[in-house]
């Protein structure tokens, strides 16, 4: 008995004087041994200077080419209030690019897709004849496909579209000299590519459309392929080990523009977003411009190691509140966006931007009464609970939105409150915008602070 009383402890000892000669000899070596892996990862972390620059971002104009197609079965599904701004989108382009062109020193423009509204031959060559006024200025010019630009799919059929959509092939041929004839490195399986429009600056153009879908020639969710990814991981290190400084661009949204981007509006964000925008901050993109939802709309997001990412949104030229940005990044390594407007068109008698305000909002209403209606509520309850859903939209689509005194909606009977109360919160995250600001605000692209411009 008392054997087995102080063996125990003992064999317990000899037990620690071993982990703790082990844990001693382990502090030595590491004491020993310099850290190349610390000055790897300062190496890795080190900053890269933009260069000083000037450019514009035009999203979404949806050019329609209707002289001579107005039979078009796609063009006779529109309503009237369509067809007119159908009729008036080339003029809304062209517009934009006079006054783009009329500002100083400006060294290049962003195009981040849908281009044209159909993706028909017609159309996308009067948008390269529009985009051609800048080549003959000197201004540079990078256009990506958005998923309105086509392409040909496996059900394609003339006699239904009546218009010829072009293939990927003929959409780099049309717009050769809007950044294909430019770039430096080109993605064999998408239309993505790299241009250097100012020394020490590349612009990462990424096609995040889905092509060839058994159901739709324009496929309205977005995805990069795998193979694409790659290209971009190989394109990253490559910039990295040249010291360039990358902005990147794409039709679909990098991040969610508010709390329940994902889940209202999947087909508006690229897939596997968390992870995309993830490796883009860790791989030294600090800013994306986007298009696709149609709103003057700014979000950033934070990461490890003090990474962040800025996703510039910016509205549809053809849609309320018909805006364009001005991007300029100064000698303090400092982004300075602003938002410029198309208020009126010479060819258009009425206040254009009320015109289209109201276009907007009656589309959006119309799009609420249909996902709603399915609850059969009465007809006052869904003209009520429509109205706030327009409202907040067109709130979202302007930017710096201001949540209203309150979204109660009086004299609901009870099931239409029920049906209420599961949108009101989407309603309310379109108003309680997360920061930035989204008109006109500075970031620093070192640190990632921003502010408000004057």
């Amino acid at each position: 008995m008392l054997k087995i009383k102080y063996s125990l402890p003992f064999s317990q000892f000899k037990l620690l004087l071993g982990v703790i000669t082990i844990f001693s000899l382990l502090i030595i070596i590491e004491l020993c041994i310099p850290p190349p892996v610390h000055g790897q990862s300062l190496n890795k972390n080190k900053y890269i200077f933009y260069p000083e620059t000037k450019f514009a971002v035009i999203a979404d104009p949806h050019v329609f080419e209707v002289e001579g197609n107005i039979n078009n079965p796609i063009y006779l599904k529109y309503g009237v209030e369509d067809r007119t701004l159908l009729k008036l989108s080339a003029v809304i382009l062209e517009k934009a690019v006079d006054d783009i062109i009329k500002k100083d020193d400006i060294d290049f423009v962003i195009l981040p897709g849908d281009l044209t509204d159909s993706g028909d031959m017609k159309s996308h060559q009067v948008v390269a004849e529009i985009l051609g006024k800048f080549k003959k200025t000197g201004i540079q010019v990078y256009i990506i496909p958005g998923n309105h630009d086509g392409f040909k799919t496996k059900d394609y059929d003339i006699n239904k579209i009546s218009r010829e959509i072009v293939t990927p092939e003929e959409f780099t041929k049309i717009y050769n000299d809007c950044g294909y004839s430019s770039a430096i490195y080109k993605d064999n399986k998408s239309l993505s590519y790299v241009a250097e429009p100012v020394k020490g600056l590349w612009l990462l153009m990424v096609d995040s459309c889905i092509y060839n879908s058994p159901d739709n020639y324009r496929v309205c969710n977005g995805r990069l392929r795998t193979s694409t990814l790659v290209w971009i991981d190989d394109i990253l290190k490559k910039a990295k080990e040249q010291n360039k400084a990358v902005i990147g661009s794409l039709h679909h949204s990098l991040l969610e523009h508010y709390k329940g981007h994902q889940r209202f509006f999947s087909n508006y964000i690229v897939d596997d977003f968390e992870e995309l925008s993830n490796q883009f901050a860790a791989q030294n993109i600090k800013v994306v411009f986007t298009g696709h939802h149609h709103a003057q709309d700014i979000v950033k997001k934070e990461f490890e190691n003090n990474k962040f990412i800025y996703d510039i949104e910016t509205s549809s030229l053809i849609g309320y509140p018909n805006a364009y940005r001005m991007i300029q990044i100064n000698k303090n390594n400092e982004m300075e966006i602003r938002s410029e407007y198309i208020r009126e068109l010479t060819s258009f008698k009425e206040n254009f931007s009320s015109y289209t305000k109201n276009y907007v909002r009656v589309k959006v209403k119309q799009v609420a009464e249909d996902k709603i209606k399915k609850f059969y509520l009465s007809l006052h309850d869904l003209d009520k609970i429509s109205d706030k859903a327009a409202d907040a939209m067109i709130a979202h689509y302007q930017g710096n939105e201001k949540i209203p005194d309150t979204l109660k909606i009086k004299n609901l009977d009870l099931w239409s409150i029920f049906i209420y109360g599961f949108y009101k919160n989407l309603l309310t995250s379109l108003y309680e915008d997360p920061p930035p600001a989204d008109l006109n605000i500075k970031i620093d692209l070192r640190t990632g602070s921003w502010s408000n411009l004057d």
